[in-house]
């Protein structure tokens, strides 16, 4: 009996001793959209923060923000309200950057011009 209250009295030793593991370190992402072209005003709908936001802007159009991950559902999307008034066909490119690089765009040309951009970054 001896031995086994020892034998369990090293183990529980044993355990507290153990390394913890260390904490995991939280990545920071930088996601920047950014609308350009030739449409004019156009309404954008884009994912910021994990919220829905919908807003009407001129072009060419821009936000920043930090996302404290190591992966993030991105996306935007874009919609002509108005032509440019020089005559030709509206263009509108979408594009999203994480971390200063590009991680997704698209161009548009037309009168009915839509364009959506998005995704699931770093899994």
């Amino acid at each position: 009996m001896k031995y086994l209250t020892l034998l369990l009295l090293v183990f529980f030793i044993f355990l507290n001793c153990a390394e913890e593991e260390p904490t995991a370190v939280v990545d920071e992402l930088n996601v920047h959209y950014e609308i350009t072209g030739t449409a004019g005003e156009v309404e954008i709908t884009y994912l910021y923060e994990h919220s829905y936001l919908d807003s009407t802007k001129s072009i060419p159009w821009s936000v920043t923000y930090m996302e404290y991950s190591d992966n993030a559902i991105v996306y935007i999307a874009v919609q002509r309200i108005n032509d440019d008034i020089n005559g030709q066909p509206p263009v509108l490119t979408a594009t999203i950057y994480i971390n200063d690089e590009v991680y997704k765009t698209a161009t548009v040309q037309g009168y009915n011009s839509q364009v959506k951009v998005g995704g699931w970054y770093g899994i």
